[in-house]
């Protein structure tokens, strides 16, 4: 059964707990980035690419001016690794199992973004040295199609970082994480020595390959294969909402996504030993 819309002239709500139409149920005041695969149509998009940001608009409002989510790649050794879409629409990088090779190849794949989110969000995190304050929630919703091993080093899937010890926060493939579906949440609560500063700190959805925090020590590890589906952000200062909240949310919609009728189920990807 279809639902109905209604459209009232003149008249304004200001009750900010009312439910609001849009690209999605997460979507809030505060909401900075939504980068959501199934809405990305067609085979994998060319190395460069700009992926649609779901809470630009809402974003905008915060961050005062535009930015850029860029989906980028490189296999300069297809007997290595290769880059595909799933059939739901998940980016899977795929490495060849079991394989360590010095120098690994210059195999990549990365989702940045630049501009005027990331300048908000260095600029309001909560700081080590406590001149910024406002909370924020990350999520990432990703495959784990190969392992791999961490025996030398842990694997960075997503980060807003300049170095391992000086973090707003990151997303890490520990030892003794299995193959499988995976939604990661975190807050800006960065640890280590210092904080990181605006102009040498990239922001990386996600991570695959030798790029960013994932080249660490990636010579003497075997790395993993993965697929991308989903990253959201939000400033919980701004919302209102906490972050236990919003996980509930996050964790709600992405059960339902995997779930029977939803727009992830049943999707499937070749095993890495298969495609080499």
């Amino acid at each position: 059964m279809a639902g109905l819309k209604f459209v009232l002239s003149g008249v304004k709500f200001t009750d900010p707990n009312l439910p609001v139409l849009g690209a999605d149920p997460i979507l809030t005041n505060g909401s900075l980035i939504l980068v959501d695969m199934s809405k990305v149509d067609g085979s994998i998009p060319v190395s460069g690419s700009l992926l649609s940001n779901l809470a630009e608009d809402k974003a905008k409002v915060l961050a005062g001016g535009s930015s850029t989510v860029t989906l980028s790649y490189g296999v300069a050794d297809t007997g290595v690794s290769k880059v595909s879409r799933t059939p739901k629409g998940g980016i899977y990088f795929a490495n060849k199992p079991e394989v360590i090779t010095n120098p690994f190849p210059a195999n990549y794949l990365k989702i940045e973004v630049l501009g005027a989110i990331k300048d908000y969000i260095m600029a309001n995190y909560k700081s080590l040295d406590k001149s910024k304050n406002h909370d924020f929630y990350f999520s990432l919703w990703m495959e784990i199609a190969y392992v791999g091993s961490s025996t030398f080093g842990v694997s960075q899937l997503a980060n807003i970082s300049n170095h391992n010890v000086a973090k707003v926060y990151y997303f890490e493939r520990a030892v003794g994480l299995t193959a499988g579906r995976v939604k990661f949440s975190k807050k800006a609560d960065q640890y280590g020595s210092s904080d990181p500063t605006n102009s040498n700190t990239v922001w990386h959805l996600f991570n695959a390959g030798k790029v960013g925090l994932n080249s660490y020590k990636i010579e003497e590890r075997k790395p993993e294969s993965t697929i991308f589906y989903r990253y959201y952000a939000e400033d919980l200062t701004v919302s209102g909402r906490t972050f236990d909240q919003v996980s509930a949310i996050d964790q709600a919609l992405y059960d339902a996504a995997f779930s029977q009728g939803g727009k992830f189920f049943g999707d499937n990807y070749s095993n890495p030993a298969s495609l080499f």
